[in-house]
């Protein structure tokens, strides 16, 4: 994910895949965009449609990789979807 996307960004362009609980940006100690985020959204379909819809979609400069994250924090809910940086 492009480093100058913040949580705003994020949540208006993966609010197209479905409801959004929750999103967190993850960043370095210095406060700077790691270029990964996790998204959260109310039911497990709206992140798998998440990823059909925005796996390899360029946002700015950078293609996304969407994939499901299933380990995030503990959580094992199926609600996450992970952005690594490429």
């Amino acid at each position: 994910m492009d480093f100058k996307c913040d949580e705003k960004k994020i949540r208006d362009v993966f609010s197209l895949a479905g409801r959004i609980r929750d999103v967190h940006l993850k960043r370095t100690k210095e406060g700077q965009s790691r270029g990964m985020a996790v998204i959260e959204f109310e039911h497990p379909l709206e992140a798998v449609q998440a990823v059909s819809m925005l796996d390899n979609q360029q946002l700015y400069d950078r293609i996304m990789n969407v994939k499901i994250d299933l380990k995030d924090e503990g959580k094992d809910d199926g609600r996450s979807v992970k952005l690594p940086s490429i």
